[in-house]
């Protein structure tokens, strides 16, 4: 630009005369002095039309770009023509910015329709540009065909000269099939990406290689085509292991740390530890950002890996490697990943039996990032906040754990984003729970009645889904309290709200609520309506293929046989448990199998009541053989801990990385009739507890426990009490840290029998802690069973005080019962 006298640039206004006078030098005839001139002053208008657009002043930077095309559009100066496209392309852009989608996009065609078939490098730029703002316009908009039409626009006009845009409209391209679902389409074009640019020498296309890799081993891992996924992680790995570029380093980190987490969905922990491992050796001397990201997501997934695999204390330790290592960042993804660690630390404490250590860990984020507003940060808080409240229940502080609960809901209750509704839900869950061990029901009802009223007209799946479970809740407390016909009324209002979904999670729902409502039905004396219903739920999902829908069909036609057997239609009934048998039998599924085993049990009942004990007997021997097949062992007890909801009680709230999408809403079942646990032979206890379905399942849970329960005691009647001991701490530490009445009431009689046979192996000192641990856990609580199981512990205690002769303890303990009684 030239000076003036005094060695100063002009300001800008001082180059820009009036219109007449700029359209005089913009002629096509003009001089070329008066060319150059216009050309500058082009140049100046559209430089201030930019730094007016960065102060915010758009309409004025509008008025300027119109009048740089109006004075100049028809100039067949190169340089102007390129101001003039410039211009176009600041307009579209404020007016994007502006949230003016639609117009952004015509300004972008004009551009596209003036100079497209433009031969000078600049011009064909800013025709790519234009394109790839127009198809990102459209997406805005949801305009996902025009998008890719525009994309495909960029690589057909610009695939061999301009390939680093090509390269990013198929990226985009890609990006946006991913949006619409379309994943094999996407692989498609992630794949093309590779093909295309591979062998280039430019840093900026082997940038688009690596990521368009890492992009396709995402869009294979949502395909559920894990095995394929990693071979393309692994492939970035190996193909840019020298790489120096901090870009392609990031990529390698995110392949690797994506790499982990397939290998820990299919169970392959070992191999995903290793891959963590390798993050730290190549990165955990780096100090980038990005990469420190994927150090710490790599840590904190291998922690989950360790806590999966039940190495606790291990993990414990990775957590706090995570949180010394980056406990001083201030970026909001660092502090996220710390947030994370500190919930999932005391969420591994809880299962150590270190509940005071694990409050401490819950309080360390709350103290710490209690006051941030980033979402994922407040997720970890109302996550802390909900396990500890459930910690807080573990040591009988129950008033305190529902004021805990009760923070959630007042912190949290406003925020809008899914996932702490969520934990909002979780904690009103959980205070339910809570209010029904204490026997205070109708305080539980009401929380279940909030639960409806606050987010009953979400959209979300998962949040209906826990609307739909706290209906179901509802109706079975209300059961409970001899409330049928409210009962089957609360029922009807789940299949009315999500009868028609096409969600797997809410149709389970739907199928459980109506098994509740032939239930509520059954006891009113109303058998034909009950089968009715059951039917309905045959008809509307016996051709499905999720297992726990199909285990609802199972259970409503089983409920038909035992109707017709309460009718005294014995013949009926045993039809129908037969066809259950022989449609499930040979189910993949461990839980279809055993609802098979479930049919045959209630068979062999109704011969043992007709008198047919020859028969009987041989139908038991048919549930034995299938309950002892290896292949029912193959669920994994690990999954458990890797859930990250609270249905049905006070469930603990995992962390899980928000970039691992393979993390599952757990299937929702609840209120199921629970299976006879008790067989003739200790291997039936075997397959019956390793092929019951999701462990995450409170139904489950209790069908679990009752069957661990069966086998101690069986074991304990042969005289083998060591292993007797050792099946009661496996009931101990599979469901010790859970909170439904009928798991706890399991538990308690579990640590009072365990208590028993130490005192029978002759280890006093052990017995002793154990009804002391009896006693502190179960202490407070209201339900009979379990007052009857401290109360059987106490009695114990003192009278193995009295055997060691230390009669003064014995008597305080005596006292101490007397008391409570």
């Amino acid at each position: 630009m030239s000076t003036d006298n005094t060695g100063k640039e002009p300001a800008l206004d001082e180059l820009l005369v009036d219109g007449d006078a700029l359209r005089a030098q913009a002629a096509p005839d003009a001089d070329s002095d008066k060319q150059d001139m216009s050309d500058l002053a082009a140049k100046a208008l559209v430089s201030k039309a930019y730094r007016l657009g960065d102060l915010g002043r758009s309409d004025e930077a509008i008025d300027i770009y119109d009048n740089v095309v109006l004075v100049f559009g028809e100039n067949r100066s190169e340089a102007s023509r390129l101001q003039v496209a410039m211009a176009l392309k600041g307009k579209g852009d404020i007016l994007e910015r502006l949230g003016r989608y639609t117009d952004a996009a015509a300004v972008y065609e004009n551009l596209v329709r003036r100079f497209g078939n433009a031969g000078s490098g600049p011009l064909r730029i800013q025709v790519a540009e234009a394109l790839l703002a127009k198809a990102m316009a459209f997406r805005s908009v949801g305009g996902f065909d025009d998008a890719i039409s525009a994309y495909d626009d960029v690589v057909l006009y610009f695939g061999d000269t301009l390939r680093g845009h090509a390269a990013r409209a198929l990226a985009k391209k890609g990006e946006t099939l991913e949006t619409l679902g379309r994943y094999s389409q996407a692989a498609e074009v992630y794949s093309d990406i590779v093909k295309r640019y591979a062998g280039s020498d430019s840093s900026e296309l082997q940038e688009q290689v690596a990521s368009s890799l890492v992009a396709q081993g995402h869009v294979l891992e949502r395909q559920g085509k894990y095995e394929e996924c990693i071979a393309v992680y692994s492939q970035v790995i190996e193909q840019f292991d020298l790489a120096t570029s901090p870009a392609i380093k990031e990529r390698i980190g995110k392949a690797l740390v994506s790499k982990g987490k397939v290998l820990g969905t299919l169970g392959r922990y070992h191999e995903a530890i290793a891959v963590y491992d390798e993050v730290s050796e190549r990165f955990g001397g780096l100090g980038e950002s990005l990469l420190s990201e994927h150090l710490a997501s790599a840590l904190l997934s291998k922690a989950n890996r360790l806590g999966a695999m039940g190495n606790y204390q291990e993990a414990v330790d990775v957590y706090d490697e995570v949180i010394l290592r980056f406990g001083e960042a201030n970026e909001p993804v660092l502090q996220a990943r710390i947030a994370s660690a500190l919930v999932n630390k005391g969420f591994r404490l809880g299962n150590l039996d270190k509940y005071e250590e694990a409050i401490a860990a819950y309080d360390q984020v709350v103290d710490r990032f209690g006051l941030s507003t980033d979402p994922q940060v407040c997720q970890s808080v109302a996550s802390a906040l909900v396990n500890k409240g459930n910690r807080l229940s573990e040591l009988g502080k129950h008033n305190l754990a529902i004021m805990v609960y009760d923070q959630v809901t007042s912190r949290f209750g406003e925020f809008k984003e899914a996932a702490i509704q969520e934990r909002v839900a979780s904690a009103l869950v959980s205070k339910g729970s809570r209010l029904g061990s204490l026997g205070r029901y109708e305080e539980e009802l009401a929380v279940l009645d909030y639960i409806v009223r606050i987010f009953g007209d979400s959209k979300d799946a998962t949040l209906s889904e826990r609307v739909a479970s706290a209906l179901s809740n509802k109706a079975t407390r209300l059961g409970a309290f001899g409330r049928y016909e409210e009962a089957v009324a609360v029922c009807d209002q789940v299949v009315r709200k999500y009868g028609q979904s096409r969600d797997v999670q809410l149709q389970n729902r739907t199928a459980g609520a109506l098994v509740i409502k032939g239930t509520m039905l059954g006891q009113l004396g109303k058998s034909e309506q009950a089968i009715s219903v059951y039917q309905d739920v045959v008809s509307r999902f016996g051709n499905q293929v999720e297992p726990s829908l199909l285990e609802n069909v199972a259970n409503a036609l089983v409920a038909i046989g035992d109707e017709h057997a309460g009718l005294g239609e014995y013949r009926e009934a045993m039809d129908i448990y037969d066809g259950v048998f022989e449609k499930f039998c040979l189910a993949e599924v461990p839980v279809l199998r055993e609802s098979a085993a479930k049919a045959m049990v209630a068979k062999g009942d109704v011969l043992t009541h007709i008198g047919k004990a020859e028969e009987a007997i041989e139908v038991y021997d048919q549930v034995v053989r299938l309950s002892a097949k290896p292949e029912m062992a193959d669920s994994p007890q690990q999954s458990r801990a890797e859930s990250a909801s609270g249905e049905a009680g006070p469930t603990d709230v995992e962390d899980v990385d928000p970039e691992d999408h393979e993390a599952e809403r757990r299937r929702a079942k609840d209120h199921e009739p629970t299976l006879a646990s008790a067989g003739p032979d200790i291997g039936v206890h075997d397959g019956l507890v390793d092929g019951l379905s999701d462990p995450d399942d409170p139904t489950s849970r209790e069908r679990a426990a009752s069957v661990l329960m069966a086998k101690g005691n069986k074991l304990s009647s042969m005289g083998m009490q060591k292993e007797a001991l050792e099946v009661y701490d496996d009931l101990l530490d599979r469901f010790g840290s859970y909170d439904e009445q009928s798991v706890q009431e399991l538990l308690g009689r579990a640590m009072l029998s365990k208590g028993y046979r130490l005192g029978d192996l002759g280890r006093y000192e052990d017995e002793i802690f154990v009804y002391d641990r009896l006693l502190a856990r179960f202490g407070d609580f209201e339900a009979p069973s379990l007052r009857e199981s401290v109360g059987k512990g106490m009695i114990a205690k003192s009278i193995r005080l009295a055997d060691l002769g230390r009669s003064e303890e014995a008597a305080a303990v005596y006292e101490q019962l007397g008391k409570r009684l």
